[in-house]
């Protein structure tokens, strides 16, 4: 299950930094684990639980907001993630990162 979470978050950081599928594996590459489990870590107690909403109300709640460090490109610096502004890239956001979990519930 925790493998499943990782991967959500990292999808999370993919669609956030809009890389691309091609250059996916090199990005995956300099994604830490702590990176994805502070992602991961929910903000409020209702968002606590390991299932597929939770977490995916948590990596929506993380990539919108930001507040975290990471490096969201292949060639950029680690920097604190700033919150999204633009409702136009939180909608589009937002649709990617449902369609990422959809495709990991079938998989599950």
């Amino acid at each position: 299950m925790k493998e499943q979470q990782r991967e959500l978050a990292l999808r999370g950081l993919m669609i956030r930094g809009q890389v691309s599928k091609k250059e996916e594996g090199k990005f995956r590459g300099k994604v830490d684990l702590l990176t994805l489990d502070e992602i991961l870590a929910p903000v409020r107690s209702e968002d606590e639980g390991t299932d597929l909403w939770n977490t995916f109300n948590v990596v929506q709640e993380k990539m919108i907001h930001g507040g975290f460090h990471t490096q969201l490109g292949i060639d950029t610096k680690v920097r604190k993630v700033r919150a999204i502004k633009s409702f136009e890239q939180d909608i589009n956001l937002n649709k990617a990162l449902f369609e990422e979990a959809k495709v990991l519930m079938e998989y599950s």
